[in-house]
């Protein structure tokens, strides 16, 4: 992006964590999750290992300074391309000293008492919840860059899942869907891939070599600037069984009540209910207890998952990615909430492309939802 774009965005995130911390009655803030300081530099990638939660640099913001805290080997690479347009400094230490980001931490902001951070700070005060509360509500810019990684995930999902053909082992599949993820600029942090008799026994199908033979289901989240897409597509070679598209269309239908029921002021109980409510209809009553459906994304592929009474309340500006499943069949895509309570329109579909046979579904409170069908090649 255009650094005086993204320097004008963070400016205004920055305005915005001084104010919670000043309001903490805290001295500063001290962000060591890869997530936080995605969100806070728009988009700067601080982990190594892209499974890993704690980046490799602290970022500490006071009133008068921001100072992104790494050692010697990670410090040319963010200054020069991850924090490129920010005038932020940045500053070293070696990377065989034990306890030199602490030092570091000591010369900027002091002693670590009065310091609000989001997790392994020694001496600091607690706000790792606070911090997920700031990034999860997207700015303008956030969900313009949203709405084309969506795109851009959902294009690598499906353009793996018309490539796949019977014989294709599942870690063959997933290979195919990181490079095509690779392709468009996104780090496939999350692919599943499950052959066959698999889709019905795993919920998490990490890739094996087991061998396509007439069914695939295919799960996708895709992350850029820090922001995490899901999705998740089906492929049957030649018609599917009647019980296989029984299914599938019940995890569309609880899908599609659970996107219309996301609307700002809703909470994540409101969701679970209506969840809750279309697997019974559907005649898979129970079926949720295999596993979780799905929450708040945006920073993290789930920022929180809903649960039955869940307090969480859904805002304007957040990403939802809701996964219902029925043993065999899974319906997943990214929404984005609406901007404003009310109104008749279900949430936006990030994760659609516009190339994959979609089944409209109606809902109970009378919004029509597309979901993707199984595809039939």
């Amino acid at each position: 992006m255009p650094a005086s774009t993204r320097a004008a965005e963070v400016g205004l995130k920055l305005q915005r964590l001084r104010a919670h911390v000043a309001a903490r009655g805290a001295r500063g803030a001290v962000l060591t999750k890869v997530a936080n300081v995605a969100w806070l530099s728009a988009g700067a990638r601080t982990f190594i290992n892209v499974a890993a939660e704690a980046g490799a640099a602290w970022v500490v913001v006071t009133p008068d300074r921001t100072a992104v805290l790494t050692n010697n080997i990670e410090a040319a690479r963010l200054r020069e391309e991850e924090l490129a347009g920010l005038d932020w400094e940045v500053l070293a230490c070696d990377w065989w000293e034990e306890r030199g980001l602490e030092r570091l931490l000591a010369d900027v902001a002091g002693p670590a008492q009065g310091l609000l951070a989001d997790g392994g700070v020694p001496g600091t005060t607690d706000g790792a919840a606070e911090f997920a509360e700031l990034r999860s509500a997207l700015g303008a810019a956030e969900q313009a860059r949203a709405a084309a990684l969506g795109r851009d995930c959902g294009a690598a999902l499906e353009a793996c899942c018309r490539a796949l053909v019977p014989g294709d082992t599942e870690f063959a599949v997933a290979g195919r869907l990181a490079a095509a993820c690779y392709d468009r600029g996104v780090e496939p942090v999350v692919h599943l891939v499950a052959a066959d008799a698999r889709a019905w026994t795993r919920r998490h199908p990490l890739p094996t070599g087991a061998a396509v033979a007439s069914y695939a289901l295919v799960a996708l989240c895709g992350m850029r600037d820090g922001l995490v897409m899901s999705c998740t597509r089906l492929v049957h070679f030649g018609r599917p069984p009647d019980d296989l598209l029984r299914r599938w269309r019940a995890a569309a239908s609880v899908d599609a009540e659970m996107i219309a029921a996301t609307r700002p002021g809703a909470t994540a109980g409101d969701v679970f209910a209506a969840a809750e409510a279309a697997y019974r209809q559907t005649g898979f009553d129970g079926e949720w207890r295999h596993h979780h459906q799905g929450g708040l994304a945006g920073y993290a592929s789930r920022e929180w998952r809903a649960v039955p009474g869940g307090p969480q309340r859904v805002l304007p500006g957040q990403m939802f990615a809701w996964n219902p499943s029925v043993a065999g069949a899974k319906s997943e895509d990214t929404v984005l909430a609406a901007e404003a309570p009310g109104g008749a329109a279900a949430p936006r579909v990030l994760t659609e492309t516009g190339g994959w046979p979609l089944a409209t579904i109606g809902t109970r409170v009378g919004v029509a939802v597309r979901r993707p069908e199984i595809l039939v090649r």
